[in-house]
């Protein structure tokens, strides 16, 4: 008896496992967690101080450009400006000094470039000490922790500061059938110089014309070329950039300014300097655009200063501040998205996608302009405001009806799969949905001989998925831990004794309202296998809210610090006008195999030929790169030499990089080149700069760039297209507007078949799907002895209806319904599959086996003891 029970209890208890074993299938591991070193990290020696020897400027002398650090510091001077000026602080150059230029009564102004050398830095407080010059004003900017530019205003027995008051300028050259455009702006310049070159100085002189824009959408005001031809149908203005000269400047209150004795307009103003414009007829602006320096970033503080709203020059022109004032520019906010609008208040302090936000302006037409009655605009938002104009066309007010989008933060959110084939194909719950501000990174180890291949998100037994972000990858060989100057743009494989920089840059897919978080990261990084992986150094660029690049470092066996590249000698022909022709022109490999090199630490990467006939300053311009393992010295302390001769060799240099070096090699009857730097900027797709015909460059900086106007809108099916511009260059950039992500929009209508009902999108998705809910059949025609009936029941859902026929009496044989799926009879019996219509959660792929292992283990438990009841009555 008692085995017996011990039997039932093990039956039955194998009963309950197989019944709860498929829920135990969901079951998974923690994640894996863990942290990766940064094993090289950039530390360097900081400096807190600058000393430099100085020849102070007196009436008389030349200006010093020998200005230079000591051999022992670790830091180099490699820039020295002298310019003439109106006033202490002015920073506009009235004339570019050079060392045959002698200092006369009047202000000065010296700019010296700093660089620190390699693995130093300034202190963001450093000090700048000008031994034997004490200048009026000193002004230390710290760039870069590498960089370090330093102001200084010296007086030489300046005149006494006189405000100007008015200026008139007469026999400005006004549009008209004709003119020379270019020879007019000469004449402008001409005539300035003769009507207050006392108080003034013209920097620029420009035309414009009032017309279409280059999409034909709206009016702006565009440059007039010298070769342009006037079209009478057209207003024009033209727009004078002036600077005080010296001992005079320009006070709070805009001075009177007149042209061919017609009031012109002051557009920009400060104590220096001075933008002013003439219009020559009447227009009408058929297009409003504001700029702001504020947009709704879900998290982000909110800042409102006075100078958030802005004339869209960009948009409509340099000269737009002459078409219209702005009387009245603000945020509103509809908290909860609830009630009516209100102005933003102190207890508003961050942005949330809680929210609703718009903007709210009012502007004033200037003199000679009036507003379109239908005139449309915006306030940044890339979509049309509602514009209201007074009757008089004078006066309009811009309100955003429809409200902007806040851009939510860009996130990684983790998914997890098993390996288990019964999960093959599943479209698996998510692992954890919240935002993660980190995500790992899976990528193979830097290893000799491992190939090289683009990482992963996540874990390797889960997935990362970005939302928000487009990311791309890159990989690239470079000289040593912290350069971003590749050597190899196409490795394969990682090999011992190198360094290798991994670049990962975030683009936020801002037209679905989202942006890069600035604190964004990679939390750790792992091998395929799952094994913490460290870097020897990380480094990170926001370039702006859409757009962040992170940078790791990685070394293959031991690397240690680079070698330094003492000595740059360079051979070659002496007759270089007979190797590189009478043309500019950039070598080709076969010319550049003509110059050696003395060393393998560094290579050729480029070669350009400047070469214009008559002139004595012809050269050939090299790009230098460092080998694996090597680097530079700053310039200044480079040592140079071609055919072993140093005075025919120079370099250039507008940075402290250690990873590249440009020489300039001149033909042996040359004379030694002086740049002449032109007043118009040159740009590429990064920066822009002034440039001298020998290709170097001046005043280098990033672009600033306006915001951005959208040209194409983008569709589900179609990219679009935004552009903005620089405001300091006019560089455009373009980029593609990313396809909308499909939002289904499904029909209140219900949509049927013959099993169910659901609710559409115009693309095919489906919505509520459920199978049909019939209510009592209905017989519509009865059946006899001969002829079948038919009966029809309805889906009390959708309307559905569904027919079936009824048997001839005298036939007793069923027929088929309209629905061969439904084997129902008319007491509203379940289909036999056991499908009821209501929706299945999980999968049941091997459901049907467990079940049937339980059932068999229930009826082997149940038989047994049915045996032995019987077996035990047969005994009685």
């Amino acid at each position: 008896m008692q085995a017996k029970r011990k039997l039932t209890a093990l039956l039955l208890s194998l009963c309950m496992v197989l019944s709860v074993l498929p829920t135990a299938v969901f079951a998974a591991d923690d994640p894996l967690v863990g942290g990766s070193q940064e094993t090289d990290p950039y530390e360097p020696q900081m400096i807190d101080k600058i000393e430099l020897e100085v020849d102070a400027p007196a009436e008389g002398k030349p200006a010093d450009f020998s200005i230079q650090s000591q051999e022992s510091d670790p830091y180099t001077v490699n820039d020295v400006y002298w310019s003439k000026c109106a006033d202490e602080g002015d920073e506009n150059t009235l004339v570019s000094m050079s060392a045959d230029d002698s200092f006369e009564k009047g202000w000065y102004r010296l700019v010296l470039y700093v660089y620190m050398d390699f693995n130093y830095a300034a202190t963001e407080d450093i000090a700048v000490s000008l031994v034997g010059a004490q200048p009026e004003r000193l002004v230390v900017d710290r760039e870069l922790e590498s960089t370090v530019v330093v102001d200084a205003w010296f007086a030489i027995d300046p005149p006494e500061k006189q405000e100007i008051t008015r200026l008139a300028f007469d026999e400005i050259p006004v549009p008209a059938a004709g003119i020379d455009f270019g020879q007019a702006e000469d004449t402008i310049e001409k005539q300035v110089a003769q009507a207050h070159d006392e108080q003034v100085k013209i920097y620029s002189a420009d035309y414009y014309e009032w017309s279409l824009d280059s999409y034909d959408d709206y009016h702006v005001w565009n440059t007039v070329y010298s070769g342009d031809e006037y079209d009478g149908s057209l207003a024009y203005g033209v727009r004078m950039l002036l600077y005080a000269q010296t001992g005079w400047y320009f006070g709070d209150t805009p001075p009177e300014v007149t042209v061919n004795g017609e009031k012109a307009k002051v557009i920009s103003l400060d104590p220096y300097r001075i933008e002013v414009f003439m219009q020559f007829g009447d227009i009408v602006v058929d297009y409003i655009y504001l700029d702001s320096e504020i947009w709704p970033l879900d998290g982000q503080e909110i800042r409102m200063e006075p100078d958030n709203f802005t004339v869209g020059d960009d948009t409509l022109g340099a000269p737009a501040k002459s078409l219209f004032t702005i009387k009245d520019a603000r945020m509103l906010i509809k908290p909860e998205g609830r009630g009516d609008w209100r102005d933003l208040t102190a207890e508003d302090t961050h942005f949330s996608t809680e929210n609703d936000y718009t903007f709210y302006a009012e502007v004033e037409a200037a003199d000679g302009v009036v507003f379109a009655q239908d005139a449309g605009g915006t306030i940044r938002a890339d979509k049309d405001a509602t514009v209201t104009v007074s009757p008089d066309g004078k006066s309009a007010t811009l309100f955003h009806e429809i409200v902007l989008r806040v851009y939510r933060k860009a996130y990684a959110r983790t998914t997890r799969y098993d390996n288990d084939p019964m999960f093959e194909g599943m479209d698996m719950t998510d692992w954890e949905t919240k935002d993660h501000k980190s995500v790992p990174l899976t990528m193979n180890a830097p290893e000799p001989g491992v190939t090289i291949e683009d990482p992963t998100f996540g874990t390797p037994d889960g997935k990362e998925v970005i939302e928000g972000m487009n990311v791309e990858f890159y990989w690239y060989e470079v000289p040593y831990v912290g350069s971003q100057k590749p050597i190899s743009y196409f490795a394969e494989t990682f090999e011992a004794g190198k360094t290798y920089m991994l670049k990962i840059s975030f683009v936020s897919f801002w037209s679905r309202s989202y942006y890069v978080p600035p604190d964004f990261d990679i939390e750790y990084v792992v091998d395929q296998d799952g094994n913490i992986l460290n870097y020897a150094r990380k480094d990170s660029i926001t370039i702006d809210e859409h757009d962040r690049d992170l940078f790791f470092w990685f070394t293959v066996g031991e690397v240690g610090e680079p070698e330094v590249v003492e000595q740059i000698d360079i051979t070659g022909p002496e007759d270089l006008v007979g190797l590189l022709g009478q043309e500019t022109d950039r070598l080709s490999s076969e010319q550049l195999s003509n110059f050696k090199l003395s060393s393998d630490a560094f290579v050729i990467d480029n070669g350009v030929w400047f070469y214009s006939s008559g002139s004595s300053s012809n050269f050939l311009r090299l790009d230098l790169r460092v080998n694996s393992g090597y680097r530079f010295k700053l310039p200044q302390r480079q040592a140079l030499s071609y055919n072993g001769d140093s005075s025919n060799i120079t370099y250039y240099s507008d940075s402290n990089e250690f990873d590249d070096f440009v020489v300039y090699i001149f033909p042996s009857d040359a004379e030694p080149h002086t740049h002449i730097y032109s007043e118009e900027w040159s740009s590429d797709e990064n920066n822009h700069w002034h440039a001298c015909e020998c290709g170097a460059k001046a005043d280098t900086a990033a672009h600033t760039y306006g915001e951005w106007s959208v040209t194409k809108e983008a569709t589900e099916t179609e990219t679009g297209s935004r552009e903005r511009t620089c405001t300091v260059c006019d560089y455009m950039q373009t980029e593609t507007i990313p396809v909308i992500e499909h939002e289904h929009s499904y029909s209140e209508e219900w949509s049927s078949d013959e099993n169910n009902h659901w609710h559409a999108c115009e693309c095919g998705a489906k919505a509520d799907t459920a199978a049909h809910t019939y209510g009592e059949w209905s017989v519509t025609k009865e059946a006899t002895e001969t002829e079948t009936g038919s009966k029809e029941r309805t889906c009390t859902v959708c309307a559905y209806v569904q027919t079936e026929a009824i048997p001839a009496a005298g036939t007793g044989e069923p027929t088929d319904s309209t629905d061969p799926t439904d084997s129902s009879d008319s007491q509203g019996q379940q289909d036999p599959s056991g499908d009821t219509g209501s929706p299945q959660t999980g999968d049941s792929s091997n459901m049907m086996l467990w079940i049937s292992l339980m059932l068999a283990s229930c009826g082997g438990v149940l038989g047994m003891l049915l045996y032995r009841r019987k077996k035990a009555a047969a005994g009685k």
